[in-house]
């Protein structure tokens, strides 16, 4: 097996910063267990395609795997095409969060013969072992695939209920020393972890829902303060980007997550995202005195029709309490904020700008 991880056009990663790619990485930590795989990081590595073309022909895979987000989309369809220049009978298998949100779109190209979708895990174990086998993957759920009457898009994966029971991801396939993260700690190195999956809002704008669901899942404090302990230890981090949409949905598990990293004495500093409804001061507290620096929120627009029309669930007077709240206890404050919106106009972009000064 070969996974690959695209680049982005023109750009390595967000912001000119390369961060490993977990979803990717947990997808090679299952499919280890029972294969041999080979991993090929184009944006970290900063591989052009004649080394592209030269490893894999070295590696010689049977499978191919390729994950792509919408911005690498057009890069995942080049790479595998070289793919099948190197050879016709190589399977390529796409999967990430394009073909999430639109699972038969890749196989409008040749080059791509299995679109996954849903969480990848028990897709990717069930598939890889029924093609080992010489079985038919035809009624594997969660992918997309081309039948004889055109293309056939089987039932969804049920979530994984047990995040605990997912192995971490395979860092020691990756080029670690790449990665400088896409993190705003000011010390490096800094590695992420993602410690739960779902959300239970449904902003309009946000693609969590369509990969994860609603539902919200996550791990045990001991668990993942484990990964973090790996992390310095073998990787010898100095931060942590608990990277995921909503660190903060559940009071106990935040204090649960600090009281467990006070307990091992383990000295870090780290960075999550959050909603401004999600916090009090109590967690807070907590998360500072376990090491967290920085908390970022998606404040959005500071026009509150805006915000209605785009689902969020939350007020301006409630960022604003939870910027005040985060400076009262030395917890650092970032946001993100969008325009054009559809329908915004020019006085509502000018209030985002009034609120982020």
């Amino acid at each position: 097996t070969l996974l690959v991880h695209p680049d982005a056009p023109r750009l390595y990663g967000i912001g000119g910063a390369c961060a490993f790619p977990l979803g990717l990485g947990s997808i090679a930590a299952v499919l280890e267990k029972q294969h041999d795989v080979n991993v090929i990081d184009i944006g970290g590595e900063r591989l052009n395609d004649d080394s592209l073309r030269e490893r894999t022909s070295k590696i010689k895979p049977e499978i191919v795997g390729i994950t792509s987000h919408t911005l690498t989309f057009q890069r995942a369809i080049e790479i595998a095409e070289i793919v099948k220049q190197i050879d016709k009978k190589i399977l390529v298998v796409i999967g990430g969060a394009h073909s999430n949100a639109l699972p038969t779109y890749p196989l409008k190209y040749d080059c791509f013969d299995i679109s996954v979708y849903g969480e990848g895990e028990r897709t990717a174990v069930e598939l890889w072992d029924r093609i080992e086998g010489g079985e038919s993957y035809q009624d594997v759920k969660g992918i997309a695939f081309r039948g004889k009457d055109g293309i056939v898009v089987n039932p969804k994966r049920e979530l994984i209920e047990n995040l605990d029971g997912l192995p971490f991801p395979a860092r020691h396939l990756f080029p670690m020393d790449k990665y400088d993260g896409e993190s705003s700690l000011s010390l490096r190195p800094v590695y992420s972890i993602s410690t739960s999956r779902g959300c239970p809002f449904s902003c309009a704008f946000c693609s969590n829902n369509v990969v994860f669901g609603r539902k919200y899942r996550f791990r045990n404090p001991e668990n993942i303060v484990d990964e973090v302990k790996l992390l310095i230890s073998r990787y010898k981090a100095k931060g942590i980007y608990f990277r995921e949409d909503l660190f903060t949905v559940n009071k106990q598990r935040v204090i649960g997550i600090c009281d467990e990293i006070k307990k091992r004495d383990l000295r870090f500093k780290w960075e999550c995202e959050s909603r401004v409804n999600t916090i009090n001061e109590e967690m807070l507290r907590a998360m500072k005195q376990a090491g967290c620096e920085l908390i970022w929120f998606g404040v959005e627009s500071g026009s509150q029709r805006i915000l209605d029309y785009l689902n969020k669930r939350i007020t301006l007077q409630q960022v604003r309490e939870a910027y005040n709240l985060c400076q009262k206890i030395g917890i650092k404050a970032g946001a993100s904020f969008m325009i054009g919106i559809p329908g915004e106009t020019v006085d509502e972009i000018q209030a985002t700008i009034d609120l982020a000064e």
